[in-house]
């Protein structure tokens, strides 16, 4: 893999990435990393600028859309993981500092610095996304081997990951990889992703057969599939 770093007005810094497995040229904003951009070995990083330059306006476009759902975090703020909540303090101190025990996310701010700044509001995000991901992959693992069990579908593995492009996928081996942000859904959603990957145990596709097999655990499946489409990977 070989990387590089650009930097373009009205955008920022841009990682663009040649990647063996790429088939084509991918531009993708991840909330917490910016624009990213990855493409084939045959693809030169002079080619992928290029192709930047030409979607300039999809990219701003869509950095200003993502930044406008963010969660505004300040002194007064309520937000719960899974299994802590939220404590933001001010204090006297030189540096933003950041602790985590069973019950709370605590991050202790100096007075004298703004909260409302972008690099203070990615420090809160960051520490969230941290302690999502130590509860995701605990949760969902145990959780997926619950409903593996109570509806007889057998998987080989599970891994839990950070992608921004779908919430879980299964392999032709039947090995179960679960977006660590499958935690911000509601539970029944939760559930949903988790028996759609199960599905995928069994009949590989999106025919008809895949849907008869979540119907008959789920009712209305289809139902449950526009629901989630109503949540953004990422994005809180």
């Amino acid at each position: 893999m070989s990387e590089e770093k650009i930097y373009i007005d009205g955008i920022g810094e841009i990682q663009m990435s040649q990647l063996r497995q790429s088939r084509s040229l991918r531009i993708s904003i991840d909330p917490m990393r910016g624009v990213l951009v990855t493409m084939p070995m045959h693809v030169s990083f002079i080619e992928a600028h290029r192709f930047i330059l030409l979607k300039k306006d999809w990219i701003v476009k869509n950095l200003l859309k993502i930044k406008s759902s963010f969660t505004k975090f300040d002194y007064n703020s309520t937000f719960n993981t899974r299994t802590r909540q939220l404590k933001i303090i001010k204090e006297v101190r030189e540096n933003v500092n950041i602790s985590v025990d069973d019950n709370f996310i605590i991050v202790k701010c100096p007075e004298q610095i703004d909260i409302n700044t972008e690099k203070i509001q990615q420090f809160i995000r960051k520490a969230i996304e941290t302690v999502w991901y130590k509860e995701a992959k605990v949760l969902l693992p145990k959780r997926l081997q619950f409903l593996a069990q109570r509806y007889g579908f057998t998987f080989n593995k599970v891994s839990v990951r950070k992608t921004t492009s779908r919430w879980g996928s299964c392999n032709h081996v039947n090995y179960i990889s679960l977006n660590f942000y499958i935690l911000q859904l509601p539970d029944h959603l939760i559930d949903y992703v988790l028996l759609h990957e199960l599905a995928h145990t069994v009949e590989k596709n999106h025919g008809k057969n895949y849907w008869a097999v979540l119907d008959k655990i789920m009712g209305k499946s289809k139902f449950y599939d526009k629901q989630l489409n109503n949540y953004q990977i990422g994005v809180y």
